[in-house]
């Protein structure tokens, strides 16, 4: 039960992640706020792999 929740959420942030690349070609954002997209989806990034070595 606890993996189809964590893939739902996974699932959840892919899709959120495709919207965010779909607005960036769009020229929605400003140069400052794609860095900061840059830095969270880093640390997004980074707490995947965490969940992904646990799992492990």
């Amino acid at each position: 039960m606890r993996d189809n929740a964590l893939r739902n959420e996974v699932n959840k942030i892919g899709l959120n992640m495709n919207q965010i690349v779909k607005n960036n070609n769009s020229h929605m954002y400003r140069d400052d706020d794609k860095i900061e997209l840059k830095q969270n989806m880093c640390e997004i990034k980074e707490y995947i792999q965490v969940l992904i070595e646990q799992k492990i």
